[in-house]
């Protein structure tokens, strides 16, 4: 795993995490981290692939671009991502950034008591300090 500017490593993912990955992706989008789902994504891949990184070893934590513009996206997205952010595995942080559909998104996400921030760095902060308060709390243990 590298280091990232905020200080925080960047998870490497397993070889069997990117072959579950590589069976519900296009064959040309990038399973390693970050995953890149591509213009073709869809609902249905992004619940998929949430899926399949809240199994994999050494993810602490997953942050999830929440993206409105390609053509296969919905807003049964905020429904996907709502039941992944209230399941069980590690916690996911969401970016949702793009303009104005951007706007109503991370309205929604916040009516829903989702952790979602407008721009990528502010995403990675609160990441950054739930890995501090981790690391805080296990100190006390």
């Amino acid at each position: 795993s590298t280091q990232n500017g905020a200080g925080m490593r960047v998870a490497a993912i397993s070889d069997s995490t990117k072959d579950a990955l590589r069976e519900v992706v296009p064959q040309f989008a990038s399973v390693g981290n970050p995953v890149d789902l591509t213009a073709a994504v869809t609902d249905d891949m992004y619940d998929k692939v949430l899926e399949v990184l809240k199994r994999g070893p050494g993810i602490d934590v997953i942050m999830m671009s929440l993206e409105l513009q390609p053509p296969g996206i919905t807003e049964h997205l905020v429904d996907i991502a709502e039941r992944h952010s209230k399941a069980r595995g590690p916690p996911i942080v969401i970016g949702a950034f793009g303009g104005s559909r951007a706007d109503v998104l991370l309205k929604s996400l916040e009516e829903r008591k989702l952790v979602a921030y407008p721009t990528l760095w502010r995403a990675v902060r609160a990441i950054r300090a739930l890995s501090q308060r981790g690391e805080l709390l296990g100190k006390q243990n």
